[in-house]
């Protein structure tokens, strides 16, 4: 993954990676409950995740930039 990174910041993009410990996919999805399949529902990384989103809708929507 770091080559990733690499290769992001080389071509001078603007990125950001976000991970969130103990947490499984599935984890916005309230009904998600298989850790046996690495399914799981987080409320606090879901809203982690939204509130991520958020700021990044707002910085790029922003009107006066």
């Amino acid at each position: 993954m770091l080559s990733h990174w690499r290769e992001l910041a080389d071509a001078g993009a603007d990125w950001q990676f976000h991970a969130f410990g103990r947490t499984m996919h599935s984890f916005m999805a309230e009904g998600a409950d298989r850790p046996e399949l690495g399914i799981a529902y987080n409320a606090r990384s879901a809203e982690r995740a939204w509130s991520g989103l958020r700021g990044f809708l707002a910085e790029c929507l922003d009107p006066s930039d």
